[in-house]
């Protein structure tokens, strides 16, 4: 061939090479990323309903995205190792724009704010905002982007669970009350369940903007929430368990079945949690938020109880011990909120399911209640049993102030039976023995209240103390004209409660 023509022939030949080349190429990396892409090794595809920032950053370093959230992650570790927190935070959220499908980064900077960065802050507000945008990471970002992945709804819910519901923090009460505070804005100021029938009412105006709030800002499906107060509840939406359940049930629709047991448990484990103490109770005086016992959710924890015995065969033993333990303390509950009745029926069910529980057998409920709540005190120690007659006797004046009526009165009978068993225990019993009887249940209980109505020894606020008073009918000396002011008639020897 020509030196000349193959000179001419040389440059086009490589154009050819290199474009079949290229098509070569192209069509192998498109091959790759399909077989990547099913097998989960990695994502490549551009996110929907990004940031622009976000999307730049994914579509223009392509697979380097990865190389470089690996070395960020190092470093992260590093950091972690010495205790720089704040660092991490912005550390982690590079790496959140790098691989944004990436579950441990977001688990691992909700974590890291939540827990490590808040208890940092000596401010209980300052804290408080961590662990709110700790939850805001998953709930509003980490679920936009992998809104199938359970881990990331069991980390959501347990969050709620633990890090606003236990009281593993010194500002546990602060969290509470400051996310019940934001819940009323949305849903109310008077705490109970919601009445759903009037929220779905066609011409309630404000309801539908409610459930639009609901939706936009905190990611709650309005009809998911009745579901799962239907299934789980009454739940108190103001409190961080309702939420718990309501995540951890969400994520239950995409769990494969090693992820099932978690996220049920997750739901079970914050129903008895929202029943020790998922009712709440706007103290006025104090104007803060108070829990007790949400003793209607007994049935539906009960029937939890039973689907888990049922559907956990390795863990059969465990939970029926939780079980009776959770019967136990649903007839105490029941009882000293004056709801004997009903505490009557739970204690024969617990008699037939666990029989054990009872013991001895022959116990009545009024004896059983009262042996569970004394029984660590020694017969012969008067001043034991004495103090805890005193005890439940300033929390049925406490709960008068407050405005729970039941508990006030379940409080004041229980503290009489206490005082009449071992009255009862005494009879025929020679005193050259040593055992020594109570004074009159009157004398206890105006010692008790003396020290409530006293300014130096009580607890009381002055406006929780000017209630008391009010509710008793007793006449302030600084402010005479609020004799007879209460709306109930109380004294200290009620009918209920006589010697």
């Amino acid at each position: 061939m020509d030196e000349n023509l193959r000179h001419r022939l040389y440059k086009p030949a490589l154009w050819a090479l290199t474009i079949v080349l290229l098509i070569v190429s192209s069509t192998t990396q498109t091959r790759l990323n399909h077989q990547r892409r099913d097998l989960g090794l990695t994502r490549l595809e551009p996110l929907e309903n990004a940031p622009p920032a976000l999307a730049f950053t994914t579509v223009a370093l392509g697979g380097f995205r990865g190389l470089i959230a690996n070395i960020l992650w190092v470093r992260a570790m590093k950091l972690q190792e010495d205790d720089k927190f704040f660092e991490m935070v912005q550390l982690s959220d590079w790496i959140t724009k790098l691989q944004p499908h990436f579950n441990d980064v977001w688990i691992f900077q909700a974590w890291n704010m939540a827990y490590n960065v808040s208890v940092k802050l000596k401010d209980f507000d300052q804290r408080w905002r961590w662990v709110r945008r700790g939850i805001e990471l998953l709930r509003d970002e980490g679920l936009m982007y992998n809104p199938s992945e359970t881990l990331l709804f069991r980390e959501l819910a347990w969050l709620y669970q633990h890090k606003m519901g236990q009281n593993m923090d010194d500002a546990h009460n602060y969290y509470k009350n400051a996310w019940a505070n934001e819940m009323s804005e949305v849903l109310g100021e008077e705490a109970g369940p919601i009445d759903y029938d009037d929220w779905l009412d066609p011409e309630n105006e404000l309801a539908k903007e409610r459930i639009e709030e609901l939706k936009e800002v905190y990611k709650l499906d309005f009809s998911l929430m009745k579901e799962v107060d239907e299934m789980y509840g009454p739940l108190e939406w103001r409190l961080p368990e309702a939420h718990a359940i309501y995540w951890a049930y969400k994520g239950l629709q995409y769990a494969k079945r090693e992820d099932l047991v978690t996220l049920r448990r997750v739901i079970y484990q914050t129903m008895e949690l929202a029943f020790e103490r998922g009712r709440l109770i706007w103290n006025e005086a104090a104007e803060v938020y108070e829990l007790g016992p949400n003793i209607e959710m007994i049935a539906s924890c009960n029937r939890a109880f039973e689907d888990q015995i049922e559907t956990e065969e390795d863990q059969k033993v465990n939970i029926k011990r939780a079980h009776r333990n959770f019967l136990r303390m649903a007839v105490e509950q029941l009882f000293l909120h004056n709801r004997e009745t009903a505490a009557k029926k739970w204690f024969d069910f617990m008699k037939e399911t666990y029989p054990e529980a009872v013991n001895p057998p022959y116990l009545t409920l009024d004896q059983y209640v009262v042996e569970r709540v004394t029984e660590s005190v020694k017969d012969s120690a008067v001043d034991q049993i004495k103090s805890v007659i005193e005890s439940y006797i300033g929390r049925s004046y406490y709960n008068l102030a407050i405005g729970q009526y039941d508990q006030a009165e379940g409080y004041k009978a229980f503290a009489m039976r206490c005082w009449k068993r071992h009255q009862a225990k005494l009879e025929g019993i020679d005193s050259a023995q040593g055992r020594v009887g109570l004074p009159p249940f009157s004398r206890i209980d105006q010692e008790v209240l003396n020290r409530m109505l006293d300014p130096k020894q009580t607890g009381l606020n002055p406006v929780s103390l000017q209630r008391l008073k009010s509710e008793l009918g007793i006449v302030d000396e600084n402010n005479p004209e609020e004799e007879n002011a209460g709306n109930r008639e109380q004294t200290n020897d009620s009918p209920d409660v006589e010697e």
